[in-house]
Formats: structure tokens, C-alpha cells, sequence
């Protein structure tokens, strides 16, 4: 489809910026929610132009769903939770309320997740170190200079920006093992150093920015954006995203359109997985 809409009132009747209220009372967990709903779509759909096919009729229907109740709901809804549950864990991850342990900051890793590691790993040097512990008598293979080196330095993928495998001495006095720890989070920030981004502790603040700044509709008409083969102009979507005076395509181009590049990254998804749990914890102890 194609189409050049040059006024808001052109777009599609499916969208209206009062279905997005429920944006001003959104927290952690629900902007994680919709934030994950919105990046599942345009990693689909960004697989179908890399793939040369058009858009998979689940994915329609779940966008659909979407337009007809931006506030959808994953669990609940049908052709949401249809689609994604066979391709994604994020369905798991999207219920705090049974899941919270695994998504906070601390938990011990299970079997399944060590057996999944390798998988992350550089698989040459995974491979050499397979043959070094098979060997049949020390010196069969030589030790490699980089064996001891930490395991995030031979990360394949940004596995190595929001997670890591420890040690810890359980022997050692809770003092002792809570300052050595904060000294460890002190150095792995210093290497982290991952590209444009940043752990933060979103507050309330944030996500009022988030709904004032239009972020979910700037989502959801980008995806129309690709349904429509061109962009939407700047001040179509400033028209149709803001209330009268609130907002400009200044607006759009410095501050929303930047915004939601920054929290459809995985890092920012998982680290408001975490918060969500957290807070979700917070509240049962109260």
C-alpha cells in the first residue's frame, strides 16, 4: 500500500490520540509491556524487507489488535499472545507476577543456563577449550594466553553489555562479599562502556516524558510508515501526535524520534523488565 498523507487528518481512522490517555498513569512494568509489543512488530517487520516477503498474516492481525487497543494487552490478548508465544520468551519475561525472581538484578543461573552459554560465546574459543579439558594428560593442549581472561571479553553478541557470570565466596562474611561486589560493579561499568548507552533507574518523571512526547503513537504510525512504502512528515506527525501548542516537528525530530530509537534496544527493555520486578517485589512487602 501507498499512500501520501499530508495532513493528520488523513491518517487512518484507527488512529486517535485520545486512545492513548492511558499512556499518563503507565509505570515500569506497562511501559515495558507496550514498549515490547511495539519492537516485536518492527523487528518483524524489518525481517520481511530484509527477506523480501510481505508481512506475515499473524503479524497483521496482532497489529491490528494493537490499532483497534493500543493499551493491548499480551498475555490476555489473543492474536497478540497466538503469534509471539512460539517465537519469543519476552511472553515470560512479560508477567512479573509470576516471574519476578529471574528478572531482577541477582539470580543464580540454572543448569539450562550454562548449557545455553556456549552459545554466546566465540566459538573457536570455546571450541580450544573444550579440546583442553578433554585432553588426556595435562600439556596435550597448551594453555592459551587469554584462558584466564574474564568470560564478557569473548561475548559474540551484547549479551556481554547487560549480563555476566560471577563467582561468589559463600564463605566469605556478607560485609565483606557486598563490598567486593560493589568494587566488581565499579570496574565492569568502567569496561562495559557499551555504545550509546547507559543503566539508569527510570523515574516517574521519565515515563511522563515518555507519554507528553508522544512516544507509543510515534511508535505505532511509524509502523504505518512501513505499511505505506514513505515517511510521514514531520509536521503531520507533530499535528497528530500532540495537542494544539504542545509539540512541533522540532519536537518529533529532537526529542520523540530520538527517544524511541533509544528505548526499543533490547538494553533498555531488559533493564525495564528488571524495575518492573523489582518494583512488583516492593509492593507485596508493603
Amino acid at each position: 500500500m501507498k499512500k501520501n498523507i499530508k495532513q493528520a487528518s488523513e491518517l487512518p481512522t484507527w488512529f486517535k490520540l485520545e486512545k492513548y490517555n492511558f499512556t499518563k498513569n503507565l509505570k515500569a512494568f506497562g511501559w515495558y509491556e507496550q514498549l515490547t509489543i511495539r519492537t516485536l512488530f518492527i523487528c518483524e517487520i524489518q525481517q520481511s524487507f530484509k527477506n523480501r516477503r510481505s508481512f506475515p498474516e499473524g503479524l497483521k492481525q496482532a497489529i491490528q489488535t494493537v490499532r483497534e487497543n493500543p493499551n493491548s494487552d499480551m498475555l490476555r490478548d489473543n492474536r497478540l499472545a497466538e503469534y509471539y508465544t512460539p517465537k519469543t520468551n519476552f511472553l515470560d519475561l512479560l508477567n512479573p507476577k509470576t516471574n519476578t525472581d529471574n528478572m531482577r538484578g541477582i539470580l543464580s543461573i540454572t543448569i539450562r543456563d550454562y548449557m545455553c552459554m556456549k552459545y554466546f560465546l566465540d566459538e573457536e574459543k570455546f571450541a580450544y577449550m573444550e579440546k583442553w579439558i578433554a585432553a588426556e594428560k595435562e600439556g596435550d593442549v597448551a594453555d592459551a594466553p587469554w584462558m584466564d581472561e574474564p568470560l564478557y571479553n569473548f561475548y559474540i553478541n551484547e549479551i556481554g553489555t547487560i549480563t555476566d557470570v560471577i563467582w561468589i565466596n559463600l564463605a566469605s562474611p556478607d560485609s565483606f562479599i557486598i563490598e567486593s561486589f560493589k568494587k566488581y560493579l565499579e570496574d565492569r561499568r568502567k569496561k562495559q562502556k557499551p555504545k550509546n548507552f547507559t543503566p539508569k533507574h527510570f523515574r516517574e518523571s521519565d515515563f511522563n516524558n515518555w507519554s507528553r512526547w508522544g512516544l507509543l503513537p510515534f511508535l505505532d504510525l511509524t509502523i504505518l510508515e512501513s505499511e505505506l512504502l514513505e515517511n510521514i512528515p514531520y509536521r503531520v506527525l507533530a499535528d497528530a501526535i500532540f495537542p494544539t501548542g504542545e509539540g512541533n516537528e522540532e519536537t518529533i525530530r529532537k526529542t520523540t524520534k530520538p527517544l524511541a530509537i533509544e528505548v526499543i534496544d533490547c538494553r533498555i527493555l531488559h533493564q525495564l523488565s528488571a524495575q518492573a520486578a523489582h518494583d512488583i517485589k516492593d509492593t507485596e512487602k508493603s
